[in-house]
């Protein structure tokens, strides 16, 4: 367990060793707004300040849950700013895209998910 902010945990593996990427190689984070993957934002955010690697993070409103999504997108671009994090969002109406293309929504939104993560 960390024993302030700034201390990553003992059992942290740096993602450029798990990767086998080169160290100057950026790290993109899928943030939600979870529990998960607030925390991984926060544990990669130390990481880059100790290391001088480069994080952004990127969260998608689906539009599926109305101003609950809302709210979870501006708390990923309030905490993303809050630790020096670049952040960017996707808004995009997938009940909308579901239907039009005959997908369901949860692969309508991995799709566009995907697809926004790779022009990052």
């Amino acid at each position: 367990m960390p024993q302030n902010k700034t201390q990553l945990p003992s059992a942290f593996k740096p993602p450029h060793l798990l990767s086998e990427l080169d160290p100057h190689e950026p790290i993109l984070v899928g943030f939600s707004g979870g529990a998960d993957s607030t925390a991984l934002l926060h544990m990669l955010s130390i990481y880059a300040s100790q290391s001088g690697a480069t994080v952004y993070a990127a969260h998608v409103n689906h539009c599926i849950r109305g101003e609950e999504a809302d709210r979870d997108e501006e708390f990923c671009a309030s905490f993303a700013k809050s630790i020096g994090v670049h952040f960017s969002s996707l808004r995009v109406d997938i009940p909308s895209i579901a239907k039009k293309s005959g997908e369901s929504i949860e692969t309508a939104a991995r799709r566009k998910r995907y697809e926004y993560f790779d022009r990052l």
